[in-house]
C-alpha cells in the first residue's frame, strides 16, 4: 500500500505484519507526494515521480537511482514499450524526454497552456505503443489533449492540441 508520506508498505495477507519497503518522494514533512508511477516493460523495475522534483527508479525493495531535481514537481510519467526512454510531465505544463539509465533530460517541450494558468499542469500522459507519440492532458477539469511526436527517442515536436471537453485522465487510450 502507498501512504500519504510517500512510503510503500508491504502488508501480510492476514494483516498481522507490516514492513516499510520504500521511503519515497518528499518535499517536506507536510507535503510528500508521489504523483506518477510507471513500470519497465521487461525488467522488474518501476519509475516514480513526485513533489520532491525527482524521478526515481526502484526495484522490489529499494531505490536504484534518482535524478537531480527538476525545476518543479513532476506530476505524471510513462515508460516506453521498448524501455529506452521515459516521458514525464510537470507542474508548469512541460513534457520531458528522459534517459532511464542516467535520468538526464534528453529534450523538453511546453504545452500550449504554459504560462496561461497556474492550474495548467500535466495531469496524465501516455506513450503510444510504437513509441512515436505522447498524448497528455492538463489539470483543471475539462481540458485540451495535446499530442507530441517523439523523434528517434531524442526529440519532441508538438503536433496538435484538441479541445475534447473531457477530463485528462487517460486511463485507456486506443491508438488504432
Amino acid at each position: 500500500m502507498g501512504t500519504r508520506g510517500a512510503e510503500i508498505i508491504e502488508v501480510s495477507a492476514a494483516g498481522a505484519k507490516m514492513k516499510t519497503l520504500i521511503y519515497g518522494h518528499y518535499q517536506s514533512a507536510k507535503v510528500p507526494e508521489v504523483w506518477g508511477c510507471a513500470v519497465h516493460p521487461t525488467e522488474q523495475l518501476y519509475a516514480s515521480c513526485g513533489s520532491d522534483h525527482t524521478i526515481r527508479i526502484w526495484n522490489q525493495t529499494q531505490m536504484v537511482r534518482a535524478s537531480d531535481p527538476f525545476k518543479t514537481d513532476l506530476t505524471a510519467l510513462d515508460w516506453s514499450s521498448d524501455g529506452t526512454f521515459i516521458v514525464a510531465g510537470d507542474r508548469m505544463g512541460f513534457i520531458h524526454l528522459i534517459d532511464p539509465t542516467t535520468l538526464k533530460e534528453i529534450a523538453q517541450v511546453g504545452s500550449t497552456l504554459v504560462g496561461k494558468s497556474d492550474n495548467a499542469w500535466v495531469e496524465d500522459l501516455k506513450i503510444s505503443p510504437d513509441n512515436t507519440k505522447v498524448v497528455f492532458g492538463s489539470h483543471g477539469g475539462l481540458s485540451k489533449l495535446e499530442i507530441v511526436e517523439i523523434i528517434g527517442g531524442k526529440q519532441l515536436k508538438p503536433i496538435k492540441a484538441a479541445d475534447v471537453k473531457m477530463t485528462s485522465a487517460l486511463t485507456h487510450l486506443d491508438w488504432s
